[in-house]
């Protein structure tokens, strides 16, 4: 065949026409993204880069994203829909990690979630577009493309206050709930990216319905997957058990693996 097609299943397109329309984006971005990444560069003699799978796929979800409204999808039937297996499963596959088999979905609910993030807190589609048109790939490209933007940040340093999106409902600087969109229109359309409350994500645990991403009891020890994280509740103290000094105190073990941070984050307590 080699030549420019799509291939979409007709079963599919008679059951779920929404969610074809919504992969259909998502696949032109992986044309594009092979255009761009590895052929232009070899026709200016240049070396095409290969993109590791989490940031391609990070790309083609955030091409649904900002697509959903022009195409008039359901939160169900866009990248939305993947936020409950994250809110669940996050400790299973880091940000840079791609599991394959009955876990892949919870790598695509991975970067899925991580992409949102960038795009709502640091500059929307016009970030995204920065990533997806640079020659670089994977976590340079995150970087190169926020100096790009004006923003003095890196991949590790968006990765860090990345928690704080995903524990403090209350922060108002780094958060899900903001919606994002171009400055100017392309045809009438600014490719809106619609805020969302993550902590109102329900997730259904042993019969038991949670919301938000999943909190484990402060002993709990996961292996970390590549740039991964596990987030855990130490303490949760109402204004009387604090006192009246308004202190406490969390004693740490001092070891701490290679490679690995301890960020202590701290949310007023709320009734």
């Amino acid at each position: 065949n080699e030549g420019k097609y799509f291939y979409v299943d007709t079963f599919f397109t008679n059951i779920a026409p929404a969610t074809v329309y919504s992969t259909l984006a998502h696949e032109f971005q992986h044309m594009i993204h092979f255009g761009v990444k590895f052929l232009t560069p070899l026709t200016q003699g240049e070396e095409g880069k290969s993109s590791s799978t989490w940031f391609n796929e990070m790309l083609s979800m955030l091409c649904e994203d900002m697509m959903q409204t022009k195409l008039g999808i359901s939160d169900e039937n866009s990248p939305l829909f993947r936020l409950p297996r994250f809110c669940a499963n996050y400790i299973l596959s880091g940000i840079t990690d791609w599991l394959d088999g009955d876990y892949v979905n919870i790598s695509y609910a991975t970067a899925y979630t991580f992409g949102a993030y960038l795009a709502r807190n640091y500059g929307g589609p016009d970030l995204i577009k920065k990533i997806a048109q640079c020659s670089e790939v994977d976590k340079n490209a995150i970087t190169y493309a926020l100096g790009q933007a004006g923003k003095n940040e890196t991949f590790k340093s968006v990765f860090t206050k990345y928690p704080r999106a995903l524990t403090l409902s209350k922060d108002p600087e780094i958060t899900f709930d903001r919606t994002v969109k171009i400055s100017t229109a392309y045809d009438g359309y600014y490719y809106p990216m619609k805020a969302f409350n993550i902590f109102e994500v329900a997730v259904l645990l042993e019969e038991r319905t949670l919301y938000g991403p999943g909190l484990l009891s402060y002993n709990a020890q996961y292996e970390l997957r590549p740039n991964g994280f596990s987030l855990h509740r130490v303490a949760w103290l109402t204004p009387a058990e604090v006192g009246t000094g308004g202190t406490m105190s969390l004693p740490f073990s001092s070891y701490v693996a290679d490679g690995t941070s301890v960020l202590l984050l701290v949310q007023p307590y709320d009734e």
